[in-house]
């Protein structure tokens, strides 16, 4: 019987191995043009990245479908030691993530953020809330126009910012 920690192993390693076979192919019958075909698809996706030490970041989705330029998931989940990142849709393209319909952000100190867009840069760990956004949390509201939030540097910037706080 196969365990579960086997079977994402088994479906990662078919992934990449797939994705450098198609990717040539592709390239070599149609150099100019990117394929609306598909390249993959999996249900009940659940994918690990890790380094050496480290938990970089869990994906998962109810479903997954690989294109040539991007690849498109359904009830999209993404969990990182900073922060999650829940929407009902999310499309992946290069090093980018966006979520593109009722997002949620939930940060480790338990803040929610909510917005209609956003978007992740996973190389520089930056978030780019471009739809109005909406943080809920235990001192109070703030409303906003559009938020940046770095999570290296641990920084937020917003627009047309509203707040109903309590400090103490």
């Amino acid at each position: 019987m196969v365990s579960r920690l086997e079977g994402v192993l088994i479906v990662a390693i078919l992934f990449f191995s797939g994705k450098g076979i198609l990717t040539d192919l592709s390239r070599d019958t149609q150099q100019s043009k990117v394929s609306k075909e598909k390249e993959l698809e999996l249900s009940a996706l659940t994918f690990i990245e890790v380094n050496q030490t480290t938990l970089l970041h869990t994906i998962t989705a109810s479903h997954m479908t690989k294109y040539a330029d991007k690849t498109r998931y359904e009830d999209f989940a993404l969990y990182t030691p900073d922060f999650t990142l829940l929407s009902p849709h999310a499309i992946a393209q290069q090093r980018s993530i966006l979520l593109d319909q009722n997002a949620t952000v939930i940060k480790k100190d338990g803040s929610r953020y909510y917005a209609g867009a956003v978007i992740y840069d996973s190389k520089n760990r930056r978030l780019n809330l471009t739809d109005t956004f909406s943080l809920a949390n235990r001192f109070g509201d703030i409303n906003g126009t559009q938020m940046r939030y770095d999570a290296k540097r641990q920084e937020i910037h917003g627009e047309s910012v509203k707040a109903s706080y309590d400090l103490e």
